[in-house]
């Protein structure tokens, strides 16, 4: 609508509402000119923006993404998908956790055992610290079951004589499905975590070595 005496193509209009293409000769007020490119720059990107997000919601989910699943989620959610890096990274810094603490329990049992207060006490608290580790291992666990597209009731199977060796290949070892499945997008593999595996694994090996002698000294009281 036009109410100022607007010059378009050189016609001037009042009071009227008229249609224009794209590069029409527009004056404002009969002397101010509509400059296109400044229309392009802001309705353009906007409009292109628009395009490609319906585009990109009509293909669904992209195949992968950059993980970024905090500490509290990875080790209590059962929610979600994690990449066999990752499992391996949290399974390893678990491991070498519990290694030092059955380590350490065998160490105040070569001073305890003899007394039963102290041995209940000692025992008592290693049997909690083990439960504590049940959940974040099995949140680890039917994450992976996820990112091979399978059920978390999958981990059931690590129960089975024989077939739990298959479970163990196929949650340690096997690549997860490509791209996204039922239970989210494919999770990117982060090279930088790959540092951590390995310091992780070394830890684990030099932890469980402690525990192990820990261990002989304590039978060999």
């Amino acid at each position: 609508m036009s109410t100022n005496g607007t010059v378009i193509n050189g016609r001037r209009v009042h009071n009227e509402e008229i249609s224009i293409e794209h590069g029409t000769s527009v004056l404002f007020a009969g002397k101010i000119p509509l400059v296109w490119e400044s229309v392009d720059a802001i309705l353009l990107p906007p409009a292109a923006t628009s395009i490609s997000t319906t585009r990109s919601s009509a293909k669904g989910p992209s195949n992968a993404y950059l993980q970024s699943i905090d500490f509290k989620e990875m080790l209590f959610s059962f929610k979600g998908r994690i990449n066999r890096s990752t499992f391996w990274t949290y399974t390893l810094a678990m491991a070498v956790v519990q290694f030092i603490v059955y380590g350490f329990y065998f160490m105040i049992m070569k001073v305890a055992s003899s007394d039963f207060t102290s041995f209940t006490v000692v025992t008592s608290l290693l049997v909690l610290l083990a439960l504590l580790f049940v959940w974040p291992g099995l949140a680890l666990s039917v994450k992976r079951c996820h990112d091979r597209n399978k059920s978390g009731w999958f981990h059931l199977v690590s129960l089975v004589p024989l077939l739990g060796i298959w479970y163990i290949v196929e949650i340690f070892f096997l690549k997860g499905s490509d791209g996204y499945n039922q239970y989210g997008e494919e999770p990117v593999y982060n090279p930088a975590l790959t540092q951590y595996t390995v310091i992780a694994a070394v830890l684990s090996l030099l932890s469980y070595l402690y525990c192990m002698w820990q261990y002989l000294d304590y039978c060999a009281l």
